[in-house]
């Protein structure tokens, strides 16, 4: 969801939510919804066997196309080498960028 539905459903302005979360997080909100929703895709490519195409839906994107994008942007990989780095044995799991472990 956009920044004006968490503000909405809180009973706050954007603006006030993103001076809040700013304040507390040193991030805006909309940085910090974009790094849940990362943490959420990773865990789910990790963890199950899922389609991108279904992650990607389940997540709230409209086109697999576009969560592709933005993870790889956010994540430095695709989903599908993110995948394929994370389960290869003998291999670590990448480096999670939201919280340096």
């Amino acid at each position: 969801h956009q920044v004006a539905w968490y503000a909405q459903r809180i009973g706050v302005t954007p603006a006030h939510l993103n001076a809040i979360a700013q304040a507390l997080a040193g991030k805006s909100a909309l940085e910090l919804i974009h790094e849940r929703l990362l943490l959420e895709a990773r865990r789910e490519l990790i963890y199950t066997t899922r389609t991108i195409g279904a992650i990607a839906d389940s997540l709230g994107f409209a086109d697999p196309g576009y969560f592709t994008r933005f993870f790889k942007r956010l994540a430095g990989v695709s989903p599908k080498d993110f995948r394929r780095r994370a389960l290869a044995p003998g291999e670590h799991a990448p480096k999670d960028q939201t919280t340096g472990s």
